[in-house]
């Protein structure tokens, strides 16, 4: 697993916070912005451009996923957190039915209807047992003890 640098974001996040309302920055924990003040990156170079709308802003994927960390813990209403929940349970729910519908456990053993399937089922394959390392080497010795010197 690859770990992931969060600095540059935590950087980018706290640019962000400075253009956001007074009433709303309170809202996030002290706490939370010591951390990212502690563990940000201060040589990164990004700068807010309150010209640009915010979908412009240059920002990493890390910097958005805590900003909407940030929007769903600290600053978004009931009724808001309560819709985000429930579109979380569709798309949830819709990822579910597409992994079902692509590894659907009912149709793992059932032959599909195509014309390679048909020339490998009806063709016969035989397959050829061979006895395992140990196996053999087992033998060998229950061979030596019993006093059976065949050779196999």
């Amino acid at each position: 697993m690859q770990k992931i640098d969060y600095n540059d974001a935590y950087a980018e996040v706290l640019e962000v916070l400075n253009y956001i309302p007074m009433e709303e920055y309170k809202k996030i924990p002290k706490s939370f912005i010591t951390f990212m003040e502690e563990n940000c990156n201060e040589k990164n170079e990004f700068v807010y451009n309150i010209a640009l709308p915010f979908e412009k802003q240059n920002l990493s994927e890390n910097a958005m996923d805590i900003l909407a960390m940030i929007y769903r813990l600290f600053l978004a209403t009931d009724q808001k957190k309560k819709e985000l929940d429930r579109v979380d349970k569709l798309i949830m729910q819709n990822e579910e039915m597409q992994k079902r519908e692509k590894y659907n456990p009912d149709d793992l053993f059932r032959n599909k209807q195509s014309t390679e399937n048909d020339t490998l089922t009806s063709s016969a394959n035989i397959i050829v047992y061979k006895k395992s390392l140990f196996d053999r080497i087992r033998e060998k010795i229950k061979n030596l003890f019993s006093g059976n010197n065949n050779k196999k």
